[in-house]
């Protein structure tokens, strides 16, 4: 979807064939509390009678083209800038002082020094990385 001076120009719907695409996988013997398990029933929009989707990494890019042009446009500096000075309108005083070393290159590499555990799940045909 494209939505450009608050007009949908573009749109575009894609079908699959959930049925086949599931028979690939085990769909039922493994974490059914897992919300991004996209292959059981329990959790996959096309079980759920939606047609949503995870953008993963999709939205990384999308951010990292927009902060292109806000630089462009010379709305902000450039990707050194510090992240928090794109908050000097909150209250973020109480917030982790560490926070105020990150710089958009930082995050824009996922290198923001944010603690997540990665755990990998051994599905059929695939490994998934859970974070």
């Amino acid at each position: 979807m494209i939505i450009r001076n608050g007009k949908l120009i573009f749109d575009k719907h894609y079908k699959n064939n959930y049925d086949s695409i599931a028979q690939l996988y085990d769909t039922v013997n493994y974490p059914t509390n897992f919300q991004y398990n996209y292959d059981h029933p329990d959790w996959h929009p096309y079980y759920k009678g939606t047609n949503l989707h995870t953008l993963q990494s999709c939205t990384k890019s999308i951010t990292s083209l927009l902060i292109g042009i806000a630089i462009d446009e010379e709305l902000i500096p450039d990707t050194d800038m510090k992240v928090m000075k794109l908050f000097d309108s909150y209250n973020t005083a109480q917030e982790d002082t560490l926070k105020s070393f990150i710089t958009l290159q930082d995050l824009l590499t996922m290198r923001g020094g944010f603690k997540w555990v990665k755990i990998y799940l051994i599905l059929t045909r695939r490994i998934v990385a859970i974070s």
